[in-house]
């Protein structure tokens, strides 16, 4: 029997500008040698770039016995660098053993945007798609 049953939802929104330059070697291409060459380099800029992050997630928390908390969820954003949206699922369970003592178990998927001053986002130095 289900003591106590609550839906919860909320919202979350990022947005920055940023502009960066990158002078750095080429990476290597599949099959060449590891060591980058200080020689073969290549430049990037980026100005005035604008992000925005938009989130939101929704949960039900259930109690169904005296002590056990189980939280499923769904969480969606949209990364508007990479033009991308996620849907992460979520699981996570509590369960108060005694006073001091709880037992905790969570899964699910979780993203992580990519990072605009480490070359993530640039054609020349990021991950080729």
């Amino acid at each position: 029997m289900v003591e106590e049953t609550r839906p919860d939802c909320g919202l979350d929104v990022g947005y920055y500008r940023f502009s960066d330059s990158v002078y750095m070697p080429n990476a290597p291409q599949e099959g060449q040698e590891t060591q980058p060459s200080l020689t073969d380099t290549n430049q990037t800029s980026v100005s005035g770039k604008n992000v925005f992050l938009p989130g939101a997630f929704v949960e039900l928390e259930l109690r169904p016995l005296k002590g056990l908390l189980i939280l499923p969820g769904l969480r969606f954003d949209y990364y508007s660098d990479i033009s991308e949206a996620t849907f992460a699922p979520r699981l996570t369970t509590r369960y108060q053993l005694s006073k001091p003592v709880a037992l905790k178990a969570g899964v699910g998927l979780f993203y992580q945007e990519p990072d605009p001053y480490t070359g993530q986002l640039d054609k020349n130095f990021g991950n080729p798609t």
